[in-house]
Formats: C-alpha cells, sequence, structure tokens
C-alpha cells in the first residue's frame, strides 16, 4: 500500500477502541485518514490483543481467556529492544468511577500497565498501546459497572442500547482526540504512525443477544481500522485488514528484524482477501459436563461462514446458564425464540462471500497446521475475578 510504503516514522501509537463495530466507526475519527474494514482475531479481548501484538492467530499464541499468558519468548511489540514500549489501558483508567486494584490484560500481555497520560511522556523511538473503551459496557456514561448496566436495563429494547452505546463510543473518540493533541503538543505527528482499531465488535439486539461472549456474529468480526499520518489522506481502502497484519505492517516501518509471520506486511504486499476469526471458551459448572463454546469462521468483505466446533449439547447447556444467571438475561429471555436459533444453529453462512464452505473449511486447516507458540495458564486470583464480572466477561 503506497500510503504506507511512503512513510518514514520511528514511533507508533496504537489506540485499540474495545468492542467497536465496523459500523460504529466515529466520523470524527474516519477524517482523520485512512480507513480500512477489519476482520478481528477473536470476538474475545484477551485472544484478540495478542493477534495484535504478535501477528499469531489465536490458534498459534494459544491464548484463549484472561488465565493465559503469553510465552515470553514470543516476539511481540510491547517487548521491543531498540524502542521505548508501554501499554495503557484507559478502559479502566479513565470511565469507571473506582478503577480495580489490578488490571488484568496486561498479565495476558506479559507487560504492565502505564497511565494513559504516559504517552506525554515516552521516549521516542517509542510503541504506545492504549486499550480504550470503544464501545464497551457499561454503555453511554453509565455510573455503574458492566453487570449492573445490564441488569438495571433490563429487557429495554435494543434501539435503547443502541443508542446508549453509540454516545459511550463518542466519550472514547474524544479521549482517543485528546491523547493525539498530546502527541502534537510534543512535536510528533510527523514521526508517528497512529492506528485506530478496535479488538472486537459487539452485538446490540441482533439474533436476541447483547456484547460479544456469544456465537460468532459478522458484527463481532468486522471493525475499523484508521491509518492516521499528516501524509495519509482521509480516505477508505477496499482492501481487507487484518488484526494479524498489524505487526508485520509496523515492524517493517521500524525496520525490526521479524521470523515469517501469517500476516501481510502492508509496506511492501497488497492486502489479503479473507481473514479468520476464532472464539473458544470454556465454561465452568458444577455439573460435571463439557461447557463451552467453541467457533472458527472466515470472512471476506462481503460475507462469511462461522462453523462451530462442539456439539449442539454443550451449545445448549451454555445457552441454558446464560438464561438463568447472566446479567443480559432478561434481554436473551426477551428475544428468546431469535437467541435459542443463533446458539443451536450450525454451519452458517453470513451476507455473500466469495467462496464457499469448503473452501473456508480448507483455509482453516491451513491456519491449524502453522506453528504454535507455548502458553502458560494460572488460576484468577478473586480480585481479577471480581473485575472480569464487572465487565461482563464472567457471569
Amino acid at each position: 500500500m503506497k500510503e504506507l510504503s511512503d512513510l518514514s516514522v520511528s514511533n507508533i501509537y496504537i489506540y485499540v477502541a474495545d468492542a467497536l463495530r465496523w459500523d460504529a466507526l466515529p466520523e470524527r475519527v474516519s477524517e482523520m485518514g485512512l480507513t480500512m474494514k477489519t476482520i478481528s482475531a477473536s470476538i474475545h479481548t484477551p485472544s484478540s490483543f495478542p493477534s495484535i501484538t504478535t501477528g499469531l492467530h489465536p490458534t498459534q499464541h494459544g491464548v484463549w481467556d484472561f488465565s493465559y499468558r503469553l510465552d515470553s519468548e514470543t516476539t511481540d511489540l510491547l517487548n521491543l529492544r531498540n524502542h521505548s514500549t508501554a501499554f495503557a489501558n484507559s478502559l479502566d483508567e479513565r470511565f469507571v468511577d473506582k478503577p480495580p486494584r489490578e488490571f488484568v490484560l496486561d498479565k495476558v500481555l506479559n507487560t504492565s500497565v502505564s497511565s494513559m497520560n504516559y504517552i506525554e511522556q515516552i521516549k521516542p523511538p517509542f510503541v504506545f498501546m492504549e486499550r480504550g473503551r470503544g464501545g464497551h459496557s457499561p454503555y453511554g456514561n453509565y455510573p455503574g459497572n458492566g453487570w449492573e448496566y445490564y441488569r438495571e436495563k433490563g429487557d429495554s429494547s435494543a434501539s435503547d442500547y443502541q443508542a446508549d452505546y453509540n454516545k459511550g463510543v463518542s466519550m472514547d473518540a474524544a479521549h482517543f482526540i485528546s491523547q493525539v493533541e498530546k502527541l502534537k503538543k510534543r512535536d510528533l505527528l510527523e514521526d508517528t504512525l497512529i492506528i485506530y482499531t478496535s479488538d472486537h465488535g459487539e452485538l446490540l439486539g441482533e439474533n436476541g443477544c447483547l456484547g460479544h461472549n456469544e456465537p460468532i456474529h459478522q458484527k463481532h468480526v468486522e471493525v475499523p481500522t484508521v491509518f492516521i499520518h499528516p501524509s495519509i489522506e482521509e480516505g477508505s481502502s477496499d482492501g481487507l485488514m487484518r488484526h494479524i497484519d498489524l505487526f508485520p505492517t509496523i515492524g517493517s516501518l521500524l525496520q525490526l528484524e521479524l521470523n515469517k509471520l501469517p500476516g501481510k506486511d502492508l509496506t511492501t504486499e497488497p492486502p489479503a482477501n479473507i481473514g479468520a476469526s476464532f472464539y473458544r471458551r470454556s465454561i465452568k459448572s458444577k455439573i460435571p459436563i463439557d461447557t463451552k463454546l467453541d467457533y472458527e469462521s472466515v470472512w471476506d468483505s462481503s460475507g462469511g461462514f462461522v462453523f462451530p466446533k462442539v456439539g449442539r449439547d454443550s451449545r445448549a447447556l451454555v445457552l441454558g446458564g446464560k438464561l438463568l444467571k447472566a446479567s443480559k438475561r432478561e434481554f436473551m429471555r426477551a428475544n428468546l425464540p431469535s437467541v435459542v436459533k443463533f446458539y443451536l444453529k450450525n454451519t452458517t453462512k453470513y451476507a455473500n462471500p466469495s467462496f464457499d464452505a469448503k473452501f473456508a473449511e480448507q483455509y482453516l486447516e491451513e491456519i491449524h497446521q502453522l506453528n504454535k507458540s507455548r502458553t502458560e495458564q494460572s488460576e484468577l486470583d478473586n480480585n481479577a475475578k471480581e473485575r472480569l464480572r464487572e465487565l461482563g466477561y464472567l457471569e
């Protein structure tokens, strides 16, 4: 891509607006640079972020939930020898009344948390990654946590949830722009590529569901990426971006020596035509039955296929638990026929992809054959579990 191949920068600022759908990209952000439709590596934060930082598919880096840790020997954006690196979590720091006593995602990424204000001090050359609030629950300017928000809103209409969601996205866009202004005050815009993207999308009533702890849906997978630099003109690209393309592209811009990665270096290669997204999550239960959700999917710019990898019995058990205990249970119960169909449906085609299901399965098999890295897993402590419950990751 010429817009990237002509760049000469030493710094990278990546803003990951959590849970931001492709169709919810704020206009004031899209007007700042080149926008590309992007296929998220996963619909789950602890799987998507490692794909952004390593350039590996979730099936390669092996991080499926918040109890996993990236292999410390895996090369990634937040552990570079010749660059200052930092990870900020303004989702918690900026947008909650009582920030948690400890964070969780930094441990998954084998790094530590810096303040969002560290962007005013970090020494060039640098890579500064920030996890922003984006469209994450609680939506809008609700004063409590995600669990409390869903319980209070209950079976409100999808349009009510959508209005709150859009309000929150707008608030977060204002914060992002204020962060860019800090770089401008430091006179660093010419030497910094700013990348605004999201880890996954969000359901806002589609198939009777809310959030992103559900079967993979097109609205989960399609997210925006905006490349921002004074030399990049406002516009959109017809090419398809993927999370796994970010690290090889950044590596080329920063002249890093990287091993072969599955993604594209967009400074020298054209964008891909297809991408894959995964979701694998085990649900702890008091009964001795395998209860988990496991989905694999393949997408192009026009649609895709989703394949459940566990049987209907397991999916039905997960759904039953959600209808009984989940914070969103009242909304799901009010839309029960759509929810049941969504959970129990087998291979699903979305829109009009340019390939068939057989091709998609072959593509997934090729991904499964790629080299895998090691991961570590440990039990989350009570503080971490409580924070994840507040955010809606644990029911």
